[in-house]
């Protein structure tokens, strides 16, 4: 596959998936903000809202 190496892969979405999951448990909001805040200081990944928006 020619271009640029996927950086949010589907194992990688799965897991900010089940963190989002698990932020009204943690008492976090479910924000945008937050979704990609944690998703830098948990995962490394700072993708923006519409990386995360189009994986299916």
């Amino acid at each position: 596959m020619a271009g640029r190496k996927e950086l949010l892969t589907e194992q990688l979405a799965r897991k900010i998936a089940r963190m989002i999951e698990l932020f009204p448990d943690n008492q976090i909001p479910v924000t945008w903000e937050n979704v990609i805040a944690h998703s830098k200081k948990r995962f490394g990944y700072g993708g923006n809202r519409q990386m995360l928006g189009s994986k299916e």
